[in-house]
């Protein structure tokens, strides 16, 4: 039994304020995520379509280099607070068990 099941059947919390703590956690390992392994990346003639959480599809204007890592995997698109960021496909891997809702584009070959 996790530590958060003991805490929910001793009635110390609730539901509620278990999945508040839940994506505030989330939300802390996607900003960390965002800023620790956050690349740069080359502007090009390539425009890379990307579909947002709230239904709205973006692009990003990528060099061809940075598409050939985006479809292989070594390079993941990871929305946060509104911005696409284009982040390191292993971090956007290691995020998948944690906010999974987070990342918009992540090749898992």
């Amino acid at each position: 039994m996790s530590f958060r099941d003991a805490l929910l059947s001793a009635g110390l919390v609730d539901e509620k304020a278990t999945k508040a703590a839940e994506r505030e956690t989330a939300h802390a390992a996607v900003a960390k995520v965002a800023s620790e392994h956050a690349r740069s990346v080359r502007r090009g003639s390539r425009r890379w379509y990307v579909a947002q959480a709230d239904g709205r599809v973006t692009w990003l204007e990528l060099d061809a280099a940075a598409c050939r890592a985006l479809e292989s995997g070594q390079l993941a698109i990871l929305e946060h607070d509104g911005a696409t960021v284009v982040i390191d496909g292993a971090a956007a891997k290691r995020l998948l068990d944690v906010a999974p809702e987070a990342i918009a584009c992540l090749n898992l070959r």
